[in-house]
Parts: structure tokens; C-alpha cells; sequence
């Protein structure tokens, strides 16, 4: 157990024994803590659970374990801190009529903290590393700003749609958005499959669903690889160059204007009519791409969001 002191915050951090025995200690430290008068919060596995419906699966629920849990509780003046997320934090592994689903992880909090921390709440998270799920709190939403400038990744370069995209000029799907999707996915079908845990083709659906995920968290490493300045194998980048000039030949071809003769007399002459042609030409194709290539492919990106890669 670990408890620290933030401004005046006590937050509990728990790992309780799995010992029944053991526990008893626990217990009783929570009690002194609850004699401090402090807003706090018990967080972390408390290795109990508080009601039956808590526990799918093994034997029975220990009665004895659950009122020595929720005899805690109440002399400490501790409530349930509201929860979203999946429905049970830990998981023996398991299918069919050996899997075991508990809620051994939890938050608590006493009034006080209820006070000062008004819609405090946490997350259960998906159990993919461990057998326990990770619990997310906060009381805050921070949404990501709308102005956020769109970002050319060269990772794009490696997709086989890529071509397909950048022709159609349509905007490549944000990898953490892909992520955010089939993580969704994956708590929904941990959750389905957590409503029936004997059920072997929910649980082979989970497993894709995990791979998919896995799939999309290693794009982002290799995208977050190039953030980092990783250099990269070099690519045949010729289509791309090819549809990159189309792009800006159209973009910024010349179009014929009305000129009055009258304002430009009244410019004064500075350089020479050979120069004045020479800056008015037209860059051909060949030097439009020249100039391009030579751009450093591992430069930063422009004010456009493109690097030299692209």
C-alpha cells in the first residue's frame, strides 16, 4: 500500500494480499487513514469483491471475504466512485466453463473528495497485457482542439492505398483515430463476451479484435519512430512525384489577366527586359521536379504539412 499526500489529497494506492488473513491488515490501516479527516481515495486491487454479481464463473463468492470488504467500506465512510468502461477488472484466462471473471479492481473515495472533486469518476480499461484491467481516472475532459494542422506522415507512403488516396485527393484516416475505433471494438467485445463467458466464438471474435489493434498500435510506433527523426529505408517515389506536379501544375497554371498599361509606366525601371523575361518564363516540368528532389526527404515539414518525403 502506498498513500501520498497531493495538496492536501490523500490517495491510497492498493494492492491488496490475496491471502483472507493478510487483508486484515489492510483493513485496519484503512481505518486509521479514515481517522485523518482528509479527502481521499482508495484505488487498485483490493483482491475482494463486494456483492455476488460481482464474480462470474469458479465456485461461490466468499461471504465471509465480501463482509469483511464492505464492513471496511462503511466504517471508513468510503462510496463506489462511478465507473464506465468493462464490467469485470480481472480474468483467469480462460474459456469455456473454466473462465473466472471478478471486479477485484476499484476506486473509493470519501465525501470529502466528493466535495472538492465534484464528477470524479474512472474507466475500466481492456485486460490485453495482463489479466487485470487498468483503471483510468479524472474528473476533467480535455477534447482535442479542431485546429490541429493535418501532418503529411511518410508511414503513408508504406500503405498500399496510398496512391489510390493521394489521387482521389481524399485525407488519410489519423492512425490514433484507428486506434481510438478498434479499441472501441475490442471493449465491446469484452464486454459481450464478459455477458457470456462460455461462449468459444465471442472469445475467438475477441482475439481478432486484439490482433486488429495490435495491427493499428504498431503503425502509430512507426509513426511516432519518424517524429522521433528516425531515418527510414529510402522508396521509389517517381508516381508520387508524378501526382505531386499534376496536383500544383494545376493548382498554379497560368491564367490570363487584365493588365493596365497605365500603372505599370508608372513602375519605375530597375532591372532589364532580358531579366524581367527570365522571371516571367515559365518553369517547365523538368525543373518544377528537379527543384523537388533536391528537397531533403527527412527535412521538417512546411507550413503545408508536407516533408520532403512527400
Amino acid at each position: 500500500m502506498i498513500t501520498v499526500n497531493i495538496g492536501g489529497n490523500l490517495v491510497y494506492g492498493i494492492h491488496a494480499h490475496v491471502n483472507a488473513v493478510q487483508r486484515i491488515f489492510l483493513w485496519s490501516e484503512m481505518e486509521m487513514i479514515s481517522d485523518l479527516n482528509l479527502p481521499w481515495i482508495a484505488i487498485g486491487d483490493f483482491n475482494a469483491i463486494t456483492t455476488a454479481e460481482e464474480k462470474v464463473g469458479g465456485r461461490p463468492a466468499n461471504i465471509r471475504n465480501m463482509l469483511e470488504c464492505n464492513t471496511c467500506l462503511d466504517k471508513c465512510e468510503l462510496q463506489q466512485a462511478p465507473k464506465s468502461g468493462c464490467e469485470f477488472t480481472w480474468s483467469n484466462c480462460q474459456h469455456g466453463n473454466k473462465r473466472i471473471l471478478c471486479n477485484l479492481e476499484r476506486a473509493v473515495f470519501n465525501n470529502l473528495w466528493l466535495q472538492k472533486h465534484e464528477g470524479w469518476g474512472y474507466k475500466v480499461g481492456m485486460r490485453i497485457a495482463s489479466d487485470h484491467a487498468p483503471l483510468l481516472g479524472g474528473c476533467a475532459s480535455c477534447p482535442k482542439p479542431k485546429n490541429v494542422p493535418q501532418k503529411f506522415q511518410k508511414i503513408w507512403i508504406d500503405h498500399p492505398n496510398f496512391m489510390e488516396v493521394v489521387t482521389n485527393l481524399l485525407v488519410f484516416s489519423n492512425v490514433n483515430e484507428k486506434i481510438k475505433e478498434a479499441a472501441k471494438e475490442v471493449q465491446n467485445s469484452m464486454k459481450i463476451l464478459d455477458a457470456n463467458p462460455h461462449n468459444k466464438e465471442l472469445l475467438d471474435n475477441l482475439v481478432k479484435e486484439k490482433n486488429i489493434l495490435n495491427s493499428k498500435e504498431v503503425q502509430l510506433s512507426t509513426m511516432m519512430k519518424l517524429k522521433a527523426r528516425t531515418k527510414w529505408s529510402k522508396k521509389d517515389q517517381s508516381k508520387i512525384a508524378e501526382t505531386f506536379i499534376n496536383y500544383f501544375e494545376e493548382k498554379f497554371k497560368f491564367k490570363e489577366v487584365e493588365i493596365s498599361e497605365s500603372l505599370l509606366k508608372a513602375i519605375p525601371t530597375s532591372i532589364t527586359e532580358h531579366d524581367q523575361a527570365m522571371l516571367d518564363a515559365i518553369p517547365t516540368s523538368e525543373e518544377i521536379k528537379q527543384v523537388i528532389f533536391e528537397i531533403d526527404p527527412e527535412s521538417s515539414p512546411g507550413p503545408d504539412g508536407f516533408s520532403g518525403s512527400f
